[in-house]
């Protein structure tokens, strides 16, 4: 092997390191020790408890929902810019013909590091015990309305 060969080989190599290290840190399983007489430890951005930062809006919400024999279930999918950004179903409720659905949207703290990678959605699914109908479906992030959807049978 020639001289370039092995220096495009040990790049690609480094490169392969550093996008399995970043992919353990996003999904916040690579934990390492300070020093090894030490007790604390640092663990990855996102899964541990950190401070609140703002609210925020997301941008990519995607909700749908299937009548079943006993009601309505109504899956709800939103992308997350990086692993510091926390969404949370806050609750559901239903209210005559209005069914509401709150997620609580938080960013990073200011001031906080964070990996720039894709991580994995939050998905969450809900259920509605309501007779099939015609009812509209509410989407509120941090008190805001953000999705109106119609629901039919």
């Amino acid at each position: 092997m020639g001289l370039r060969t092995l220096l495009l080989l040990a790049s690609l190599i480094v490169v392969m390191l550093f996008a399995l290290t970043a992919s353990y840190i996003a999904a916040g399983t690579l934990t390492s020790k300070v020093c090894s007489h030490m007790k604390k430890s640092v663990t990855a951005p996102g899964s541990g408890p950190q401070k609140e930062g703002p609210d925020w809006t997301p941008s990519y919400l995607v909700v749908s929902y299937t009548w079943l024999s006993s009601g309505l279930r109504v899956d709800i999918t939103v992308q997350r810019p990086n692993p510091c950004y926390r969404v949370a179903l806050a609750g559901y409720r239903a209210s005559g013909k209005t069914l509401i659905v709150e997620l609580t949207a938080k960013g990073p703290a200011p001031g906080t590091y964070c990996i720039e990678v894709v991580p994995p959605p939050f998905k969450s699914t809900v259920f509605f015990t309501v007779d099939k109908g015609e009812y509209t479906l509410l989407v509120v992030v941090n008190g805001k309305l953000v999705k109106k959807i119609p629901v039919t049978p």
